[in-house]
């Protein structure tokens, strides 16, 4: 497929403490993959030249290699653990899709016919594992497991809203959380050969967090700061509690991962309409620092990291109503240039 780069689509910026790219796609969400080293892109419905699609990109320039038409609007998209496959849901339709990225060609795996999908999770060890949370009008119905698109006998009806599936990393136990609230019991469900069973009804207010939960291993995280243990013993722990709140307002956030390649929680957030990176220890939980990302935005989000000095999110500038993909590279000499301080108050007083 002839390869496109969007000259007239970017703009470059330089600044002390890095330099930034701006690729003028209109992106709902993008995934990094490590195997391939591509970075692969949904794009909106409004976007004028490939709206509704999935774009395969290069991580570093934006140039894009490969493009495939979607039936409608993507809701989630996520990757296997064998980074093969690309995983989907819609807007507007009832169904989970798979992209084969060698081939790059779009399957359906499962329908839920009246049913929406609120969330969904392949096996880390088996990709043709799936699991779905399905909901008729935002109340959850159940928890469902499916091999090779196939309805397995045992699934889990929650008795409260249930929007994000974390899960072990060898497969054999879902952790569910409600991402709306922090006011609601979570549950710990273990993966048998015909689907899932209860384990354990948990305190889900260990994780504070508002939108998805991550997993460092068999650790969970998200967007508070919160670290919890939720896989090795019976009783789910605290681990650490980052203190995200010294650094960024929670309305702020707008992406965060853990990175491997700098053993750290990075976090992408605003402060003054200046978007920054701010990094916490992998480790020992401490705040390291932040760096600017280069350019002034008012809304930033999601976050997939290249390698040590190359990140990838979503942002949109302060003249423009679309989406854009920012493409930023740190300075090599400086690791985290920049202290923070926007809240005095510690993770505690805020809750308490």
């Amino acid at each position: 497929m002839k390869k496109i780069l969007l000259f007239s689509l970017l703009f470059i910026a330089s600044f002390a403490f890095g330099q930034s790219l701006i690729v003028h796609i209109d992106a709902e969400t993008l995934l990094f993959n490590k195997s391939f080293n591509k970075l692969y892109v949904a794009v909106n419905e409004n976007d004028p030249s490939y709206p509704n699609s999935i774009l395969e990109l290069n991580p570093y320039t934006g140039e894009v290699l490969r493009s495939i038409a979607l039936s409608s609007s993507l809701k989630e998209m996520k990757q296997s653990g064998d980074h093969s496959t690309l995983f989907f849901t819609y807007k507007n339709e009832s169904k989970l899709d798979k992209l084969d990225i060698e081939s790059f060609e779009i399957y359906t795996i499962l329908e839920v016919g009246e049913l929406s999908i609120t969330d969904f999770h392949s096996s880390p060890i088996d990709k043709d594992i799936i699991f779905i949370i399905t909901s008729d009008n935002g109340y959850p119905i159940h928890v469902k497991m499916y091999k090779n698109g196939v309805l397995q006998a045992k699934s889990f009806q929650p008795n409260t809203m249930m929007t994000e599936i974390g899960m072990k990393s060898d497969g054999s136990q879902l952790y569910l959380h409600n991402g709306g609230s922090t006011a609601f019991d979570g549950f710990l469900l273990d993966v048998v050969e015909d689907g899932i069973i209860t384990d354990s009804i948990i305190w889900d207010e260990m994780i504070r967090s508002f939108g998805p939960i991550k997993n460092n291993n068999d650790l969970l995280y998200g967007s508070s700061g919160c670290v919890i243990d939720a896989f090795s013993d019976s009783i789910i722990m605290p681990v650490a509690r980052l203190e995200v709140y010294r650094v960024a307002d929670h309305n702020s956030i707008g992406g965060y991962t853990f990175s491997t390649i700098h053993n750290a929680y990075i976090f992408v957030h605003e402060v003054n309409d200046k978007g920054y990176l701010s990094f916490f220890h992998g480790d020992f939980y401490n705040y390291l620092g932040s760096i600017e990302l280069a350019t002034h935005n008012v809304y930033l989000r999601e976050l997939e990291v290249i390698d040590e000095n190359h990140f990838v999110l979503i942002t949109r500038t302060a003249k423009a109503d679309s989406r854009h993909i920012l493409f930023f590279e740190a300075p090599d000499h400086i690791k985290y240039p920049l202290q923070l301080k926007v809240n005095e108050e510690s993770y505690d007083d805020r809750w308490n």
